[in-house]
């Protein structure tokens, strides 16, 4: 009986450390399993609220206040020249937004939806363009998310911009996915696929919305900022996709020129900024602007996380840019300045 007793002893104690291993183990699958659940989780969820908030806006009746995306549905539908659209002065002839309006007509003809619906598709179409753009390039996309509530809570209008159904959405989309590329890879000069990126990137916004110009901006934050190789990158890629973007519309030169023309004549012929319309006139309160940025200082400085100086960030240059030219035209603030601080505000939230 000794014996017997001894042996089963030493077997259980043999057991046991195996017991304990295999309890280990099983634990540490499930904890791996859970931690690559989890993200693609979050990841779904953010993308799934980016897409609800403009389906829950328009199911109250909502439609954009501006008639522009009146205007380009219409343009969807009948099929006829821009021209017979607006009233135009004469030598405006090209359609500003032949890109957008020839994706317009290709979904009606698939869908022969009505106007309202052509409207309605482009606000929900374009803000989750905008929205979704930063998602895959945050390890916690949920910084993006937050910072997407604060900006709606802080500066008034931007839901209203956000949801306005036109093409300049998609400059912004481009916009943020640009800024994303160098907050992922800015530590490397870029490369062949870089330049091609950032090309196609831009051609994509050049032939939907236009106004190629307005990207000296991003350039110009990129050298004020000391990022040389990337403004490099940035300005050659710019001029080759501005061009490569008018080439698709079938009219090079007199896209890019028109372009040009119609920015200097929305200025041109005004004596008093009060009878500009009101989205080019001046930034009436800039003081969302200033909490935003100042309270993104006292963040960094409390929150004691190492991330890059802002001296060196493009995005936050091209914050300080828009905010001072929004004293000239809100939309610098607004389309550009404003998104911008946006991604500086979320990669600074994913950091802390």
């Amino acid at each position: 009986m000794t014996r017997r007793s001894t042996s089963r002893e030493a077997a259980g104690a043999t057991r046991l450390p195996t017991m304990i291993q295999h309890q280990a183990n099983d634990q540490a699958a499930r904890t791996d399993a859970t931690a690559s659940i989890v993200p693609f989780a979050v990841r779904a969820i953010v993308l799934l609220i980016f897409l609800v908030l403009p389906l829950k806006i328009v199911r109250y009746g909502y439609l954009p206040v501006l008639d522009d995306p009146v205007a380009d549905a219409a343009k969807a539908v009948s099929g006829r020249p821009w021209t017979d659209i607006l009233v135009l002065k004469p030598y405006f002839a090209l359609d500003p937004h032949i890109g957008w309006h020839a994706f317009l007509r290709a979904i009606y003809l698939a869908t022969h939806w009505s106007t309202r619906a052509l409207v309605v598709f482009s606000v929900i179409a374009l803000f989750v363009a905008l929205s979704w753009s930063a998602v895959p390039w945050f390890k916690r996309p949920e910084a993006w998310l937050a910072t997407f509530v604060l900006v709606i809570g802080v500066v008034t209008g931007f839901i209203e911009r956000v949801m306005i159904g036109r093409p300049l959405l998609v400059s912004a989309a481009v916009l943020v996915t640009v800024l994303c590329l160098w907050q992922t890879y800015g530590s490397l000069p870029p490369n062949r696929r870089m330049y091609a990126a950032l090309t196609g990137l831009i051609a994509l916004a050049v032939l939907l919305h236009g106004s190629w110009y307005l990207w000296a901006l991003p350039v110009a934050a990129f050298y004020l900022a000391g990022q040389r190789s990337w403004g490099r990158a940035l300005g050659i890629s710019w001029i080759a996709g501005a061009l490569l973007g008018a080439a698709l519309t079938g009219h090079p030169i007199g896209y890019l020129v028109e372009s040009v023309r119609m920015g200097l004549e929305a200025f041109g012929h005004h004596a008093f900024t009060r009878t500009l319309v009101s989205e080019f006139q001046p930034t009436r309160d800039s003081l969302p602007g200033f909490l935003l940025i100042g309270g993104l200082l006292v963040f960094r400085k409390l929150g004691g996380h190492a991330t890059r100086p802002l001296r060196s960030n493009p995005a936050f240059w091209l914050a300080c840019l828009g905010l001072v030219l929004g004293y000239q035209a809100m939309r610098f603030w607004s389309d550009w300045g404003l998104i911008a601080l946006m991604v500086v505000m979320a990669f600074e939230l994913e950091a802390f």
